[in-house]
Formats: structure tokens, C-alpha cells, sequence
């Protein structure tokens, strides 16, 4: 039996790029993948990928060449899902919860899926530590891995 997760841009991105976090996301990532599970990620997400990476270059963390193979490489972290069945309940948990619906929609294909939304927003892991969401949240903070859930 696999053990699927979703993936939000912010460990994409520590996918791709070294920086704190990312021996961590490839870790949690390579458990998934060891259990022959492929990490799922809303569309949107590889927007939000490819505007943090922009943002890398604009500030001289990374060369364009970096961002070239970084953005080539983000197209074969996850899998893709497309937004319009995620939609109503992302826009659902935006307003119960006031995240972004671009948020919203992570945990909504977490909740679809009935699979842990990994993370490295920690905004975002506040919020829903303290709801029924918590169980599907697995937070990476600097150096170390928060698994809210039971397991």
C-alpha cells in the first residue's frame, strides 16, 4: 500500500533548491516514494513554485541556471492535480479558517485524499493545528519535522 502526500510549494521550492529545510522535504519525499507513492500538489502550486524562484534569482540566491533546472525539475516532483473538484472546499476552508484559498487548496486535496498535506509555511500550520485538520498536517520547521497527526 502507498503512502501519498501533498506537497505545498514551499517544500517544492526546498526541493529543488538547497536551502534549510530541504535535507528534511527530501527525506519525508523519499519515504512517500519508498513506499512507491508519488507526492500529490495542486496546479496552482507549480505557479507559486516558479514566482519564488523568480524571486531567488531577483535576489541572487540562485543563477539562472539553477532556476532553469529548478523549474525544469519541479514538473516531476508531484503530481499534478487539477484545481475544479478543489475548488469549492478550498474556497470553503479560506473562509472558515481565513487562509488563502491558493492555501485552501492544498489541505483540500490533503482532505480528498485523506493524506498528510506536508508543509514548510508555518503560518499556514498554525491555523490548522488548532482545527479536525490537524491529523493531516506534517510541518517542516528549520531543522526538525512536526507530525501532528497520529501517524
Amino acid at each position: 500500500m502507498s503512502r501519498r502526500v501533498v506537497l505545498d510549494a514551499c517544500v517544492i521550492v526546498k526541493l529543488l533548491v538547497e536551502e534549510e529545510g530541504s535535507s528534511l522535504a527530501r527525506s519525508v519525499v523519499a519515504t512517500a516514494h519508498a513506499t512507491g507513492a508519488l507526492p500529490l500538489t495542486p496546479a496552482h502550486a507549480m505557479a507559486e513554485v516558479a514566482e519564488v524562484l523568480v524571486r531567488k534569482v531577483r535576489a541572487g540566491l540562485i543563477s539562472r541556471q539553477q532556476f532553469d533546472l529548478a523549474v525544469s525539475g519541479s514538473q516531476t516532483v508531484a503530481e499534478v492535480v487539477a484545481l475544479r473538484d478543489l475548488l469549492p472546499a478550498a474556497a470553503d476552508l479560506a473562509l472558515e479558517h481565513r487562509v488563502s484559498v491558493y492555501d485552501g487548496l492544498y489541505m483540500a486535496l490533503a482532505v480528498l485524499e485523506n493524506v498528510a498535506l506536508v508543509t514548510a509555511d508555518m503560518r499556514l500550520t498554525r491555523i490548522f493545528s488548532g482545527t479536525s485538520y490537524r491529523d493531516l498536517l506534517i510541518a517542516i520547521d528549520g531543522d526538525r519535522i512536526i507530525f501532528y497527526g497520529d501517524g
